[in-house]
């Protein structure tokens, strides 16, 4: 495939459009230098860039979340086990095969919380395929994940080459032997006070381009971040409510009004390889899924507030958070049936339970008529000492996923809620059903689980 995006090094005073893709207009370049620089997000220019991206200094940037905290990493691996196994179990034979039909897979990003799990999957037992696995960090202690095959915990490096995405040569070198990639390597919001914007843009558009030209069917995960703009920002804070369509790609334009644009230069440079994916199937013909992710982390949560962890993901399980086993299987379904995307975008969120854009009014009465519909859900959460949602400001819309490859989440809020309610007549009973019989595709949805948050 001709080289899509010509790569140059960015600094803190060059100019973006000056290594933009050759067939971006000059009317484009002015709306895509906008969302990389526009004046409003002075975040943008107040940090340098890193000159020393040497494997320490980025690891911190990273991973240091996990690094240094060794319950979160223990929480986090635990979430990541229990996704493998209830995907691995839920895949039909004939899924499988077409996944070992591409014979050796690429994984970007795969120190990292999804694409470390996505190396788990393609290599456990049941799939057992072969794969690469690249990021700026090597395994240590704290990423070293197990792969459970029939009860027997393997230890795994998920990283076998230590590269950078923007590294087009060393990039294609070990990539030769792979027939399709999962691209999830990404700088995101947690690094943004330590890496400039030039950086995010290396990593976030030069990277993905350099992806793109590998010539590969390709899954890019992107994210939900980029549809928060200020004029967004702005609804949520009048006490209206924000339903977020997911919708096609624009193939051309950009949004060229601060108000319109991403919020932060994270969600910028997401938007910008959105946009490649884009054009690339349009003009090349490559098959490639976006995925826009949704909150899943498990660490990722709303600061300021006086609820539980567990508490919070509940609540976003209406329309703002997905669950790392339903990420993941969208992202194994996206490529087994990339055909069916044609450039068009997927938000991955638990579902809205009603219609979209039902009902109507603002967040308050939304967070009412929740309570009204479900009436018992504050009674159930009560007894966890759970508080429901007060206002419901932001949902996004998960349809496209549905309708382009069958996603049936398996974390949503009313099965959520229906776990809290069995638990009530059947206590361990379903927790030790569900958990001692992995080839059933509901694990890990268990009381347990929920009222961890380890989902």
């Amino acid at each position: 495939m001709p080289q899509i995006f010509q790569t140059s090094s960015l600094n803190s005073t060059s100019t973006p459009t000056s290594s933009l893709p050759s067939f971006i207009t000059q009317s484009e370049r002015t709306s895509w230098d906008q969302i990389i620089r526009s004046t409003h997000d002075v975040e943008m220019t107040i940090t340098p860039p890193t000159t020393d991206r040497n494997e320490n200094n980025i690891k911190t940037g990273l991973h240091s979340f996990r690094a240094s905290d060794r319950r979160l990493d223990d929480f986090a691996n635990r979430i990541q086990q229990q996704a493998v196994q209830a995907v691995a179990a839920s895949l039909n034979d004939s899924e499988i095969q077409r996944l070992k039909s591409y014979g050796r897979i690429l994984v970007t990003g795969s120190a990292g919380y999804l694409g470390a799990t996505l190396v788990m999957l393609l290599k456990s037992k049941r799939i057992d395929l072969q794969v690469v696995g690249i990021d700026v960090v090597r395994n240590g202690p704290s990423l070293n994940y197990k792969i459970s095959n029939n009860n027997d915990n393997i230890s795994v490096s998920t990283v076998d080459h230590c590269i950078d995405v923007a590294d087009s040569k060393r990039l294609s070198d070990v990539a030769s032997s792979c027939s399709a990639v999962f691209h999830t390597a990404a700088l995101h919001a947690p690094n943004a006070s330590k890496h400039h914007v030039a950086e995010f843009y290396s990593t976030n558009v030069v990277g993905t381009d350099n992806i793109l030209q590998l010539g590969l069917p390709t899954v890019f995960t992107s994210t939900t971040s980029l549809t928060v703009t200020p004029g967004v920002k702005s609804r949520i804070a009048n006490g209206e409510i924000a339903w977020l369509d997911g919708s096609p790609s624009d193939f051309i334009g950009a949004p060229t009004d601060a108000v319109n644009l991403p919020r932060n230069k994270y969600g910028r440079t997401k938007l910008l390889a959105e946009k490649l994916c884009a054009r690339a199937f349009e003009e090349k013909g490559l098959d490639c899924a976006v995925l826009r992710a949704s909150r899943f982390f498990p660490e990722d949560i709303m600061d300021g507030s006086s609820l539980s962890v567990p508490n919070i993901k509940a609540n976003e399980l209406l329309g703002r958070r997905v669950s790392l086993v339903d990420l993941l299987d969208a992202h194994v379904h996206a490529l087994i049936n990339i055909k069916a995307f044609h450039g068009v975008i997927s938000t991955l969120v638990a579902p809205w339970p009603w219609s979209w854009r039902h009902p109507e009014g603002n967040a308050k009465a939304i967070a009412a008529f929740v309570a009204k519909e479900r009436s018992d859900a504050a009674v159930l959460y009560a007894k966890h000492g759970w508080k429901m949602p007060e206002m419901i400001s932001c949902v996004r819309d998960f349809r496209n996923a549905v309708e382009l490859f069958n996603w049936k989440p398996r974390f949503t809020w009313d099965s959520l809620l229906e776990v809290l309610r069995q638990e009530q007549s059947t206590n361990d009973r379903f927790d030790k059903d569900h958990e001692d019989n992995h080839s059933n595709t509901k694990f890990p949805l268990t009381y347990k689980n929920i009222l961890e948050g380890a989902y």
